[in-house]
């Protein structure tokens, strides 16, 4: 199955690459960071320590 979807909404896409997942890109971070805590638990592992490190700089 392949899926090539992408949702735009305000300044952010959310880009369906397969049936396990999205990416989500924005224009700031502050677009993301409310994504970010309420869905944190959605972040791969893969990817955690390099999210996170973009989040808690300004923390």
């Amino acid at each position: 199955m392949i899926f090539t979807s992408s949702t735009f909404s305000k300044n952010t896409i959310f880009h369906f690459y397969d049936s396990r997942g999205l990416d989500v890109a924005a224009s700031s971070k502050e677009e993301l960071r409310d994504l970010y805590l309420k869905r944190n638990d959605w972040i791969l592992k893969y990817d955690r320590k390099r999210i996170d490190s973009m989040f808690m700089e300004e923390d």
